[in-house]
């Protein structure tokens, strides 16, 4: 009974968590178009590199911080957590994830987007990894109340997987719901594949 009571609460938490952090990103983004509209068209042009499971996150980590030092590097993803404030509403909403993780995820919402337009069909794919098979377990119970499908890979680990359609938001929504949940029961986010 307990444990009911307990996914339906975290639900219903998630689902209120993806609603107003769908509401954030599509104001931010409103925002951001109105004043790229009055900005000056000779700015520098800033690529996002995304990391495909093909990658080892070493040369992806190089190429991000190629014209920079490591440090340098964390201290603007830091400050740029701290001065966008989106990112703390955001962190607000989830409490289990860093404001760093934030940041750079939210910073990958224009690439997701033009990627993936709205009403696109994908199958968000997130890996977990818990500390013992009964918390993967709890996992899997709460993913599946929520439309996930979840396959072991051993018995601390495993991939859940849903599909779903894009709208504005909605990938970033979804990888800060699930990043969120494996953190709250104390497992280890492993990151996520779209297809």
């Amino acid at each position: 009974m307990r444990r009911s009571v307990t996914a339906s609460l975290i639900s219903a938490a998630l689902a209120a968590a993806a609603f107003a952090a769908y509401k954030l990103i599509n104001e931010d983004d409103r925002k951001s178009k109105e004043k790229e509209d009055t900005e000056n068209e000779d700015e520098e042009v800033n690529f996002i590199h995304i990391q495909s499971d093909d990658e080892p996150e070493e040369a992806a980590e190089k190429e991000e911080t190629a014209e920079k030092p490591a440090e340098a590097a964390a201290e603007e993803k830091s400050e740029a957590a701290e001065e966008n404030p989106a990112i703390a509403e955001i962190a607000d909403l989830y409490p289990y994830l860093s404001r760093e993780f934030i940041a750079v995820q939210y910073g990958r919402n224009p690439v997701f987007e033009q990627e993936y337009p709205e009403n696109t069909l994908v199958t968000m794919n997130h890996k977990a990894k818990f500390e013992t098979p009964e918390v993967l377990k709890e996992f899997t119970e709460i993913a599946e109340q929520n439309g996930y499908a979840v396959e072991n890979l051993s018995e601390t680990s495993c991939i859940a997987s849903r599909k779903m359609f894009t709208q504005a938001g909605s990938i970033l929504s979804d990888i800060f719901n699930m990043a969120n949940q494996v953190n709250a029961l104390g497992g280890t986010y492993g990151g996520y594949r779209i297809d």
